[in-house]
């Protein structure tokens, strides 16, 4: 049964007043879609085991893939961690507030549907002032996996949650584009040599000058310790191929596949706009700031799918940095990778 959605536009009138709002319907039990650095959030208050389950509902979710618990401050997020080590310490003291989430023990508290029976929880604590004051007047933690349907590219601009979230929420805040584009940085702290289980804008080199990360992905039957770990994900509805290979060779493909077509669509650099002749064309920016592909990368996919697309092709950047980011999230929505 759709739910009546209360939309509130953070960018215009009282905002305190439209957080309370939302904080509010947090406490008794909603839940309540947000806006952070990374992408926009779905939350729900993660000491309420029913509450978080409405987001399982909502995403269409699979049970066994955990949530991510947000803080206003880490101080606001001791209570609910055991046995923190030394290094995870130095890595939220470096990157928190911020665009990463430490998996730690799990202290008392937390419901274990959030975290999936899990004796792990994810913590995070966002630098975007929206999302921290809301978290603030909640008073609670509040679980957040990306307010879009499950699977589906994440949402990083309002147009984005209004169309996957709508009729399912209790409260959407709009709070305009999200600085990064891609979901936060996961390291698992809860094991030595802690590992790099998503990467994000926070890289394996930032990460590294504080601590030592290891990198592997998720071995096949591993129970997923974060979100993004285990099943497709940030897909359209259009098939989508990587390219990564060298951005000459990219355009050959892409020149060379969309020859005839009407419904295939190109992802391309800037420096090869002139060069792509797909059918649609589309910037991911500069080849020289992965930053701009990363931010642009499910807006664009969200686009083409709008523009009723079959086949997208995208040009891939390096993996250093948050080019690491990039090309995991569109390899979990690709059909095919060429390389």
């Amino acid at each position: 049964m759709a739910i009546n959605t209360l939309v509130l536009d953070l960018e215009t009138g009282d905002r305190l007043s439209k957080l309370q709002i939302a904080a509010e319907s947090i406490k008794k039990g909603g839940i309540v879609v947000f806006p952070t650095e990374t992408v926009y959030g779905l939350g729900a208050n993660a000491l309420d085991g029913d509450a978080v389950g409405k987001i399982f509902t909502a995403k269409g979710r699979p049970a066994d893939n955990p949530l991510i618990a947000h803080f206003s401050s880490f101080e606001a997020a001791r209570p609910y961690i055991k046995n923190m080590s030394a290094g995870a310490n130095l890595l939220a003291k470096a990157f928190m507030p911020g665009p990463l989430t430490l998996v730690v023990n799990k202290g008392e508290g937390i419901s274990d549907n959030a975290t999936c029976g899990l004796g792990t929880v994810g913590i995070r604590i966002p630098s975007n002032a929206d999302a921290r004051d809301f978290l603030a007047l909640s008073g609670v933690p509040i679980v957040a996996p990306s307010a879009n349907v499950s699977g589906r590219p994440s949402p990083t601009a309002p147009s984005h949650v209004i169309n996957d979230m709508d009729g399912k929420v209790d409260v959407i805040l709009l709070g305009g584009a999200c600085e990064f584009g891609v979901e936060s940085t996961v390291v698992d702290c809860s094991k030595e040599p802690f590992e790099l289980l998503r990467p994000g804008a926070v890289s394996l080199s930032d990460l590294r000058r504080f601590a030592y990360v290891e990198h592997h992905d998720a071995g096949e039957g591993q129970k997923p310790k974060s979100p993004g770990m285990k099943y497709q994900h940030y897909k359209p509805s259009a098939s989508v191929i990587a390219l990564d290979c060298p951005h000459e060779a990219a355009v050959g493909i892409i020149n060379s596949g969309c020859a005839g077509t009407t419904g295939t669509a190109a992802l391309v650099f800037e420096e090869f706009l002139d060069s792509a002749k797909a059918p649609l064309v589309l910037s991911l920016g500069s080849a020289k700031d992965p930053s701009q592909a990363a931010k642009k990368l499910f807006a664009l996919l969200r686009e083409c799918d709008l523009a009723g697309m079959g086949r997208i092709y995208a040009m891939c950047p390096s993996d250093e940095g948050i080019g690491l980011a990039y090309r995991n999230r569109l390899f979990k929505a690709a059909d095919n990778i060429i390389s």
